[in-house]
């Protein structure tokens, strides 16, 4: 263990007792005691000074690169203008991105007498994308403001999801298929925002938004039958497979019994999802209270999530995180020496 080189001088030295610093690991010292390795027959030295091992399956799982070569372009206007008694401000503007996807990774083959083998493959992916957005604010009172607004977006898949190999392992009552991702195309959302603000006094503020997005292409845990369980898997050296229930058998024979599969990967969504909702927030200061209460406020805000769509396999479509119901409450005490919120 060690200190930190980023942080030796902790509030300026101004708080008494706090600490000056804190420990990190010692990476170099770490690899000193590890490091030469001693390879066995066979086994691959990384440039890195570490170990693979060819005939491991997560071999060609995990090394590959992923290059983005990402050509961009922007334009905005600025609005400001009047209609009537009414004022209203805002911008229109878009977003290019061009996308150049190269996957450079080891295909894991058979070679003669049964060697396990590894060929360079690449994988290439193009795709293009606009997106627009607008927003817009109408003062329709001094105290009662109207905002709208309109925007695309997308969402490139993680890095380790876009591993090109298929692998196939084993395990005690049978194998387990991780099917690679190197077709995973970017997810993509068309978002409208629409809110009501009633400015009541100073620091209050009384609200209420709709909101809708509709999400395509969502990348997905696998669902799909004929990927999870496909009739014919001699492809992968696993026969032919049959689903009873909700499980997966395949006609070879672990410890006597039909061997069970399992399958697991990523997948763009092909049916959409759109997430509406409504929200509610109120805050108000209390500084019509007397003395030091008059620093008091808070704030509460209610939102309700609706999620509509189905998944690939037909059951109900979900997202991580997202829930039906939100509430927020928050307190706070504000003055020019302190500020606490709880």
């Amino acid at each position: 263990l060690g200190g930190t080189p980023y942080a030796n001088d902790f509030f300026g030295g101004d708080v008494s007792g706090a600490l000056s610093n804190w420990p990190v690991l010692d990476y170099g010292h770490i690899l000193s005691r590890l490091q030469p390795v001693t390879a066995a027959p066979g086994d691959i030295v990384t440039p890195t000074g570490w170990i693979n091992d060819p005939t491991n399956a997560a071999f060609a799982l995990y090394n590959f690169s992923a290059r983005n070569k990402i050509a961009a372009g922007y334009g905005q206007a600025n609005l400001d203008f009047k209609i009537g008694s009414i004022a209203f401000s805002g911008y229109a503007g878009v977003h290019y991105e061009h996308t150049d996807q190269l996957i450079n990774a080891q295909s894991r083959q058979v070679g003669p007498g049964g060697s396990i083998v590894y060929v360079p493959q690449q994988f290439r992916q193009t795709y293009s994308n606009w997106l627009p957005s607008a927003y817009l604010t109408a003062e329709l009172t001094e105290k009662l403001v109207l905002r709208g607004a309109y925007y695309e977006a997308f969402v490139r898949p993680q890095p380790r999801n876009l591993t090109p190999s298929t692998t196939v392992s084993t395990n005690s009552t049978g194998y387990a298929i991780q099917y690679g991702g190197s077709d995973l195309k970017p997810y993509s959302a068309k978002s409208q925002d629409l809110s009501l603000e009633w400015y009541n006094r100073p620091g209050g503020l009384f609200a209420v938004a709709g909101y809708r997005k509709v999400i395509r292409n969502l990348i997905s845990p696998e669902t799909r039958l004929s990927r999870l369980c496909p009739a014919d898997a001699s492809a992968f050296g696993l026969g032919q497979l049959t689903t009873i229930g909700t499980t997966c058998y395949s006609n070879l024979l672990v410890n006597g019994q039909p061997a069970i599969v399992t399958a697991s990967g990523s997948f763009n969504q092909p049916n959409p999802i759109t997430v509406t909702g409504l929200e509610l927030t109120a805050q108000q200061n209390l500084d019509f209270l007397p003395g030091l209460l008059r620093n008091l406020g808070g704030q509460v805000n209610y939102s309700y999530t609706k999620i509509s769509g189905t998944n690939a396999d037909g059951t109900k479509a979900v997202l991580p995180g997202v829930s039906k119901n939100n509430v927020n409450l928050i307190g706070y005490y504000e003055s020019p020496l302190i500020g606490l919120r709880v």
